[in-house]
């Protein structure tokens, strides 16, 4: 096969900065969806089949039959941001690819006027559980609207956890925030577990509430992020750690923008989330709808 230089159309701007730290990269997962790639500095880049934009994602056409080669054991070099696999002929060349950030459209600053009351909330949750069974979004559901009851099939501490994540909201309690993340943190299968993206979901909404929350509250994101990394996996470390400054997938910052200003277009945020993972977009949701109720 003859040699390959593939050339993305944008790149993470997380995803930039650690190609021009990095050295070494490996092959840490492949997926119908992309493949994750490993830095020697303990960031995961995704190189994305997908077209959606984050922090850590590199967007390129996949009509080039080399990147197929691509295995988990394929490895290489970075060289001037070029991802020069050791193995295959093939590099990805990232020197003069277009940079995206999601704090260049949503951050603290510009977050529109909060517009939303406890039907919305609980529309929003409706709208995600008539897509699939989630225990999340039914739990935070129970939480947030007392004609709902407890699903009778689920572990009815996520409820007890999820009220007692909705207390320390709501006063800024540390401690109590803590040994509720400590029963979410690592919980549920799969390269993102379902309990670290519901805590992901809060720290984005405390990230982009900041300029009306009290200094306690803001205060809480900090340990969220450090119990994901303490007790998960990397790439769930890496999306919390991000996400607490703002840099999310476009399609996590468009939802909760959505939501907290609803308008016609929320459903259409609502639904592009769904895609975000098998359920990480419905268990996300769940986190970021729980902070805007606590904070109402």
């Amino acid at each position: 096969m003859p040699f390959s230089v593939i050339r993305p159309s944008i790149i993470g701007k997380v995803a930039a900065q650690s190609l021009k730290l990095a050295s070494n990269f490996s092959i840490r997962g492949v997926t119908s969806r992309g493949i994750f790639t490993l830095l020697d500095d303990q960031t995961i880049v995704f190189l994305s089949r997908e077209s959606f934009k984050g922090p850590l994602n590199v967007l390129f056409s996949w009509n080039s039959p080399a990147l197929e080669q691509i295995d988990l054991q394929s490895k290489g070099q970075i060289i001037q941001n070029r991802f020069v696999f050791s193995s295959l002929e093939l590099q990805i060349d990232c020197q003069e690819t277009e940079l995206w950030s999601a704090t260049d459209i949503w951050n603290p600053t510009n977050l529109p006027p909060l517009n939303y009351d406890n039907k919305n909330l609980v529309d929003f949750l409706r709208f995600f559980q008539s897509h699939a069974e989630n225990e999340l979004v039914h739990s935070v559901l129970s939480s947030i609207d007392p004609t709902v009851p407890p699903h009778p099939d689920m572990d009815g501490r996520y409820l007890q956890e999820i009220e007692q994540i909705d207390f320390a909201l709501r006063v800024g309690d540390i401690d109590a925030i803590q040994r509720s993340a400590y029963f979410f943190a690592g919980r549920g299968r799969g390269l993102t577990p379902s309990g670290d993206d519901f805590l992901l979901g809060v720290v984005y909404g405390l990230y982009c509430l900041q300029e009306k929350l009290a200094e306690e509250q803001i205060n809480l994101a900090g340990p969220l992020v450090n119990l994901v990394k303490q007790r998960s996996t990397l790439i769930s470390a890496n999306l919390i750690e991000y996400a607490a400054a703002g840099e999310v997938d476009e399609r996590l910052g468009a939802a909760f923008h959505a939501m907290v200003a609803p308008s016609e277009r929320t459903q259409n945020a609502l639904e592009a989330l769904l895609s975000w993972g098998s359920s990480s977009g419905m268990d996300a949701a769940a986190g970021m709808i729980l902070l805007l109720n606590a904070m109402r």
